[in-house]
């Protein structure tokens, strides 16, 4: 997580999103650096308990950034890092096994080491399912986002390639993916509102869909009591930005 307190921001990191690339670009004008185990902040805990401490700081209570990368290429991504050989005969290498085997690895209700990947929608949104970012770009978009920072911090954003990764084979079988997009809808009905807005969700977004719906046609089959969030979660998801 960045801090940058003249831009009036705090850029959470989402792993896997390149926020390893924002840092290194942003880091000559931010306050704050938190990296190792405070770099991957929610943004539910951030609200909590570094929004009061940062506003009594700066003065200001800072507006939050986050970019949320489509659910099935992170977990490509996740898989590619973690086959990288400085995790050769770690708990948290990858390099023995296939795609299928890390996504099935990944749905398990207690995931090994190396399929400990968290959700990109309980790390975007608030207990009750609402978005807790002011800003929330797409991976994909990255232009907006570069624009975006530009105009906050007074100069052109470039960023470099960070954390590269091996190459590895990420195909999977279509009995697979539908069980993950089941199990994993709310982050993938998070993704489609997203992309639905061209890539961005600002100050004021207020969802105007059942969620639930989304879910379901993100899955391709009925939503059950074994999602991954609670059926209650999800019908008051995205219902209010909660910023």
């Amino acid at each position: 997580m960045l801090v940058i307190s003249d831009a009036n921001i705090a850029i959470l990191a989402v792993p896997k999103t390149g926020s390893t690339a924002l840092e290194g670009a942003l880091r000559q004008d931010a306050d704050m650096i938190f990296t190792r185990g405070r770099k991957h902040i929610t943004a539910q805990r951030f609200r909590n308990r570094f929004a009061p401490f940062l506003e009594r700081t700066f003065g200001t209570r800072l507006e939050t950034v986050a970019v949320m990368r489509e659910p099935l290429d992170q977990l490509r991504s996740w898989f590619c890092y973690r086959s990288q050989p400085r995790h050769a005969h770690t708990p948290k290498s990858t390099q023995e096994m296939t795609f299928a085997q890390f996504v099935k690895a990944v749905l398990k209700d207690t995931p090994p080491n190396y399929a400990k990947i968290g959700s990109q929608f309980r790390f975007l949104t608030d207990s009750h399912g609402g978005l807790s970012v002011t800003h929330l770009f797409s991976y994909d978009a990255q232009p907006k986002l570069l624009d975006f920072l530009s105009q906050r911090v007074g100069y052109d954003v470039t960023l470099a390639r960070e954390n590269v990764s091996p190459h590895r084979d990420t195909t999977l079988p279509a009995k697979l993916e539908k069980r993950l997009r089941t199990e994993r809808a709310p982050d993938f009905a998070l993704f489609n509102r997203l992309t639905a807005a061209n890539g961005y969700l600002g100050p004021g977004w207020s969802g105007c869909m059942d969620v639930m719906d989304m879910a379901r046609a993100n899955a391709g089959t009925k939503m059950t009591d074994t999602a991954i969030i609670s059926n209650a979660t999800l019908a008051n998801a995205l219902g209010r930005p909660n910023i």
